[in-house]
Parts: C-alpha cells; sequence; structure tokens
C-alpha cells in the first residue's frame, strides 16, 4: 500500500470514528419513561420500551464498529494496516475502499 493510500485510508477513519462518536453520543439509551401508567396507557409505556430496546441496539452495534475502526487506526499507527490477520496477506485495495476497518482479505472472508 502507498503512504498516499495509507493516508487516504486514516482520513476515512478518523472521519467515521468522529461520525460514530457522534452517533453515539445522540442516542439516548434510556427514554423518559414517566408515570403515565395511571391514567391506563401502557401503550405508550410500551412504545418506549421498544424504543429503550432499540436504542440498546443501535448502541451496541456503533460501539462495536468504533472498537474496529479503532483497531483499524492502531494498525495504521503500527505500520500493520491493510494486512489479513488470518493468513497475513494484503487485504484488496477494493475490500479496504468498501470496509475500511476490514481485517480480513477476500479470501477469507469466503472461507
Amino acid at each position: 500500500m502507498t503512504p498516499e493510500e495509507l493516508k487516504k485510508f486514516e482520513a476515512i477513519l478518523l472521519q467515521k470514528k468522529k461520525e460514530l462518536e457522534q452517533e453515539l453520543k445522540d442516542t439516548p439509551l434510556v427514554t423518559e419513561m414517566g408515570s403515565d401508567v395511571e391514567g391506563g396507557m401502557f401503550d405508550e409505556e410500551a412504545d418506549e420500551a421498544e424504543e429503550m430496546g432499540a436504542n440498546y441496539s443501535i448502541k451496541k452495534s456503533l460501539t462495536k464498529t468504533l472498537g474496529s475502526v479503532n483497531a483499524a487506526l492502531e494498525k495504521i499507527k503500527n505500520n500493520a494496516y491493510g494486512k489479513c490477520e488470518q493468513c497475513g496477506n494484503a487485504i484488496e485495495i477494493e475490500i479496504l475502499e468498501a470496509d475500511p476497518e476490514s481485517h480480513l482479505c477476500k479470501r477469507c472472508k469466503e472461507l
């Protein structure tokens, strides 16, 4: 991988990290679950509980992706970016363009 390609992927990963961190910040884990059950508003409580479950799933997915992005940025610092963690070969540029935090080459992804 050329130094220019490496810088390009680093910029993409840094932007993705910034976006993920903002999304995590903007996604509340707990919604307002007031005491509106008094008036028989169980539907509203159920909706709030469902939203809380959905937000938990979203935050979990975002956190996992952010971890992969941070790992890829660390690999750039350690001159290990773009190498397949399974076979050690170079990860194809088209794979990295589609998924810059990828840690497997095309062949290993297919296995």
